[in-house]
């Protein structure tokens, strides 16, 4: 499972960016659990899992639109990395 967190990053990245391919690239990570998940489990542990995960990844695609949506309006009301500034 190697470069999870570089995908995860990019994901965040393309959505900021309104770059339509972070739904290719999150479909991406899905295959990748998804397939490390055949390899390594069965029966109903591999049932939980896969259901756990497509469920946390319909929430990440949740919060990625939300991203993907709102990041330039949080960027003209004052949002500076971490820190909210909106003037008065």
């Amino acid at each position: 499972m190697s470069k999870v967190t570089d995908m995860m990053f990019d994901l965040i990245n393309k959505a900021r960016s309104r770059d339509d391919s972070y739904i290719s690239a999150l479909d991406a990570v899905l295959e990748k659990h998804n397939s490390t998940a055949l390899d390594l489990l069965d029966g109903d542990d591999l049932a939980t899992f896969l259901s756990q995960l497509h469920h946390d990844v319909s929430n990440l695609k949740a919060m990625l639109r939300a991203i993907y949506i709102e990041w330039d309006r949080l960027q003209m009301d004052g949002y500076k990395g971490g820190t909210y500034c909106k003037s008065h």
